[in-house]
């Protein structure tokens, strides 16, 4: 969803909430009644704001572009 920019809403026990979710890149919840506050305080410009930096996050850090990046910059180090 992130890639594409779309904020993502998981749960506190998702793995990804704790390097990939966050405040600015989507919401995490850790309570039924959060994800209802959640869902119920969604505004467009704010979506559309979580949705352009949890893009941008994913391509820069986790795309293969950036893993290759990475791959080559441990291997030509050595």
């Amino acid at each position: 969803a992130m890639v594409c920019g779309t904020p993502a809403i998981v749960s506190n026990q998702c793995g990804c909430s704790y390097d990939l979710v966050n405040d600015q890149t989507g919401y995490v919840f850790h309570t039924w009644t959060q994800l209802e506050s959640i869902l119920l305080n969604l505004d467009k410009n704010t979506l559309k704001a979580k949705g352009e930096t949890a893009q941008q996050l994913v391509l820069e850090k986790y795309s293969y572009e950036a893993k290759f990046r990475i791959y080559i910059k441990y291997h030509t180090e050595k």
